[in-house]
């Protein structure tokens, strides 16, 4: 889980500035954002309702998901990085599964506990589960770039 929320904090966060070091300009990195955020409305969108309509495809579809995620990291980590090289701007793109992932993991969460406390705590956990992995991002990217937080 916190592995899904430290992609979130990546991308969300530094999505632009990971493009940038792909040999695009500020603006071109900018504008290379919107296939990823159209990739994470269409598809927590779809797993929603997907979710909601057929029982038990929960888990089903978080492995669905999970395995785009995967395969765009292997797709930065393996490829050569010169100027306006496709290949890690497309695995940067389908990282975008990461958001049904994260919706997924918490609907899982949700719905595998009873009782409002229980829920409560679950969904506390979860959040906090997203904020370390947000924050726990950032000394990553500082340590890439060579600076000092």
């Amino acid at each position: 889980m916190k592995s899904s929320y430290t992609v979130n904090g990546a991308v969300s966060g530094f999505g632009p500035l990971i493009v940038s070091t792909f040999g695009y300009t500020t603006l071109e990195s900018i504008l290379l954002q919107f296939p990823l955020g159209a990739i994470v409305f269409i598809f927590v969108l779809l797993t929603g309702y997907l979710s909601s309509c057929i029982r038990n495809i929960c888990l089903i579809l978080l492995i669905l998901c999970c395995l785009p995620v995967i395969a765009g990291c292997i797709m930065i980590w393996k490829s050569d990085w010169y100027p306006h090289a496709p290949t890690p701007v497309a695995g940067y793109t389908i990282i975008g599964f990461f958001g049904p992932v994260v919706f997924l993991i918490i609907n899982i969460g949700m719905a595998n506990v009873a009782g409002a406390t229980k829920k409560s705590f679950t969904a506390a956990a979860i959040f906090v589960a997203y904020c370390v992995g947000n924050v726990c991002f950032y000394p990553f990217m500082m340590e890439m770039r060579g600076m000092r937080c």
